[in-house]
């Protein structure tokens, strides 16, 4: 018997600063956090404008961005803000992320909101993230669970130069001197290197997989979660798949100690197969969607808040589905998505350019009435999602 078709896809996206973001490890600065906050809530993300083309829930929500949003409304200030833990997260290098309290409260939020998306008919979840600064500390994350140093893990984030990408692995290497043998614990290891907002993260995908759903995972602070929860909860990860691989080494390598095999790999066969049929498709889908304005790179709040209308087009004369995962800027087909929608849009490109490929990745090797237990854990081990690379 065929799988049932996947007509309810839901996509959280976990907002919150960083306080490394304020030394030196990003391209941009933080108050773009709370910009591509406000673009979402607009609905003129790239990611927006795909998940709207093809019926995909987008659910934004800010766990730690260092603001109050007070120029929102009240109705949707208050559902942006249910889940807050704190302003900011604290700067990893110097002083732990969160206290114990607050990595206790992330995590419980994060599995509230699984269970808010599955009472509300989610068959497959998607974690995505916002944060200038969030590939600094996912990639502490993947160098304390797995046992590397810095030089290893560390990529360019949003595009930063060789200067700044030495001095990214400094204030790595830096943190997990700071948090020593705390890193053995999995639950220290997000309160010494996390954030509100991955916490979160770690939490949704454990109790996704406690409600047998499965998760697409997007870029490396999904994966880096995933990490963190399979830490926590040996298994659980049997319920995640990855939807791509970046650029980022500290995702390759989290990708290359798991078994999620990646659905979408840039610069692979499967890009050149599926060029043809992303241009014209994204083109159409990002249409209405916004580009952060050049002035978004200035450190002053106002600028970083500035959104100029319309997609920008790159030179014609580059290929049609590259992807720069590794800078501010991802190009689909003919049109650029505002920096921060890069690894979303590629997590989503599964929904658009495969049409009915989430039905055949949801096709379980176990029979579906071993999802769960009478406990409320996870079943028997689903085996690998079908289709997933």
């Amino acid at each position: 018997m065929p799988p049932a078709p996947i007509d309810n896809v839901r996509l959280v996206i976990f907002a919150g600063d960083h306080g490394v973001a304020a030394h030196g490890v990003s391209a941009f600065p933080p108050a773009i956090t709370g910009a591509m906050v406000r673009t979402f809530l607009l609905g003129k993300a790239g990611v927006s404008a795909l998940a709207q083309a093809h019926d995909v829930s987008v659910r934004v929500l800010d766990l730690g961005v260092d603001e109050d949003f007070s120029d929102i409304d009240e109705a949707t200030r208050a559902a942006l803000t249910t889940y807050k833990v704190r302003r900011g997260s604290g700067a990893i290098h110097l002083e732990d992320a969160l206290s114990t309290e607050q990595t206790k409260a992330a995590l419980e939020a994060g599995a509230k909101i699984a269970r808010e998306e599955i009472s509300a008919g989610a068959q497959l979840l998607i974690s995505g993230d916002m944060g200038i600064g969030n590939t600094t500390v996912a990639s502490a994350l993947v160098a304390a669970a797995l046992g590397l140093p810095a030089s290893e893990v560390v990529g360019r984030g949003t595009g930063i130069d060789d200067a700044g990408l030495t001095h990214k692995q400094a204030v790595i290497d830096a943190a997990l001197v700071r948090a020593g043998a705390r890193t053995d614990d999995p639950v220290e290891t997000l309160t010494a290197l996390g954030s509100a907002d991955l916490a979160a993260t770690t939490g949704y995908l454990i109790a996704a997989a406690h409600h047998g759903v499965p998760v697409l995972l997007d870029g490396l602070m999904s994966v880096a979660c995933a990490l963190s929860a399979e830490r926590m909860e040996p298994g659980v990860s049997a319920w995640f798949a990855a939807g791509h691989r970046s650029t980022e080494p500290a995702q390759s390598l989290a990708l290359s100690s798991s078994a999620w095999s990646p659905s979408l790999i840039s610069g692979s066969g499967w890009e050149k197969v599926l060029a043809r049929s992303r241009q014209s498709r994204w083109y159409e889908a990002l249409s209405p969607c916004c580009a952060m304005s050049p002035s978004s790179r200035s450190s002053e709040p106002d600028a970083a808040r500035r959104v100029a209308p319309g997609c920008r087009h790159p030179d014609r004369r580059a290929s049609a589905a590259a992807h720069d995962s590794g800078s501010s800027t991802c190009w689909l087909g003919d049109a650029a998505c505002p920096a921060g929608s890069t690894s979303l849009s590629l997590a989503l490109a599964l929904v658009v350019a495969l049409g009915h490929w989430l039905t055949l990745s949801y096709a379980i090797t176990r029979t579906a009435g071993n999802r769960r237990d009478g406990r409320g854990q996870p079943g028997l081990p689903p085996g690998r999602l079908v289709g997933c690379g």
